[in-house]
């Protein structure tokens, strides 16, 4: 999955690339995001708010792996 900081969408893997409105609560932290790219490491959105976003449910948090 990569990530354009300078839009509100963002591509998730779910069997095939699947552009999406990013939700307040990613927005909020992509700069966690940010810092760990910039540190050399990739990093993900991961989990049920990923699942939650696809179900088209409300996020109650959100995971980042690497």
């Amino acid at each position: 999955m990569r990530k354009s900081y300078g839009t509100k969408s963002i591509g998730l893997w779910v069997g095939k690339f699947v552009m999406m409105q990013l939700a307040p609560e990613f927005e909020e932290a992509l700069p966690v995001i940010q810092k760990i790219e910039e540190a050399g490491f990739v990093a993900y959105f991961v989990g049920g708010s990923v699942r939650d976003t696809i179900l088209k449910k409300p996020i109650s948090d959100v995971d980042i792996a690497t």
